[in-house]
């Protein structure tokens, strides 16, 4: 394995590309949402005008990110007017744009979107415990009148994440830990699996490098066997369900860092309490280790040690009988335990 300190990995997600005008429009349609080409042009060059003359810690122009942003939110299949806030949501905070101006220009509903964003970005977290979070996310969602308010300012946080490493040190931990007690557990409140595990697995990266850099390289290392398992397993669920006459969406996603983390954690808890921790032995230890044994990563390569994952499938049509079940999970037993 090589040595972590003096070759960390790259972080766990990757900003896109910063978008044009033309790019969201293209993402908005390809997605099947309205898009009306010659006002989000509008509002692109406007924004793009606003920020003209700033720049990023990073030494990029400043529009990089309300773009980014912009084009997240299309990503996530969000409407015309969503992506319009991602591209101003910045104007009210960082220019001389005013709200009144900005309703002028296109109308009260984006103005009062943006405003909303705005308020939100002057809450101020100091942590204390988990009931101060928890009254501080119950303050934000209380204070937005709108849930795309919220929407805008997650795609907002998630684009700093992945931007981050042009901060300070300290900016990095402080941003960190408030992205893991706040903005990703309003992400999953909100059902948005993705963005709350992008932002826990790149607060994870920034908090813990160290750990996250030996969970992730053990992960990537058993991939490499484990994916051909993975897929036989799920070619066999889809084909109990068909035999089922039952057509799915099927899609699969590895475990990030975190969420193994944070189970292994929680196992460790459980242990510590049946067991006593008294061993002498350090707890950071313990729990990587136990990380790796979790997702599969440190015991043998047999087929019953693939790395932990989770297949997400939906029915579009009828219902799965008691015989199906049992028999996709009969067929999932006999992969993980290595026989046909």
């Amino acid at each position: 394995m090589p040595d972590l300190r003096k070759r960390p990995p790259a972080p766990p997600v990757s900003p896109p590309k910063p978008p044009t005008s033309a790019d969201l429009a293209r993402r908005l349609e390809d997605n099947g949402r309205f898009v009306d080409r010659a006002y989000l042009d509008r509002v692109f060059r406007y924004s793009a005008e606003m920020h003209k003359d700033q720049v990023r810690r990073s030494g990029e122009p400043y529009m990089t990110h309300p773009a980014s942003v912009a084009w997240l939110l299309a990503d996530l299949r969000f409407d015309q007017t969503c992506v319009a806030v991602g591209l101003l949501h910045d104007v009210l905070e960082d220019t001389l744009t005013t709200l009144e101006v900005l309703e002028g220009e296109f109308g009260p509903e984006i103005a009062e979107l943006v405003d909303g964003v705005t308020k939100i970005g002057r809450h101020s977290y100091v942590r204390k415990d988990e009931a101060q979070a928890e009254t501080f996310r119950k303050m934000i969602l209380a204070s937005a009148k709108d849930v795309r308010v919220i929407l805008v300012k997650l795609a907002d946080r998630l684009h700093n994440m992945m931007t981050l490493d042009a901060m300070a040190p300290e900016a990095r931990r402080r941003i960190s830990q408030e992205t893991l007690e706040i903005y990703a557990p309003l992400a999953n409140r909100l059902g948005m699996a993705k963005v709350k595990g992008d932002l826990e697995d790149l607060a994870f990266y920034y908090l813990y490098p160290l750990q996250f850099a030996s969970l992730q390289t053990s992960l990537d290392e058993k991939l490499k066997v484990g994916r051909g398992t993975i897929e036989k397993l799920r070619e066999r669920l889809v084909s109990s369900l068909a035999e089922a006459g039952v057509e799915v969406d099927q899609q699969g996603a590895v475990a990030g860092a975190a969420q193994l983390q944070r189970q292994v954690d929680g196992d460790q808890r459980l242990a510590d309490a049946a067991l006593g921790a008294g061993d002498g032995e350090p707890r950071r230890a313990r729990t990587v280790d136990r990380g790796r044994e979790a997702a599969g990563l440190g015991v043998g390569g047999g087929r019953g040690s693939v790395v932990w994952a989770h297949a997400v499938t939906s029915a579009r049509r009828g219902s799965v009988s008691k015989a199906a079940a049992a028999s996709c999970a009969g067929s999932a037993a006999r992969m993980s335990a290595g026989t046909s």
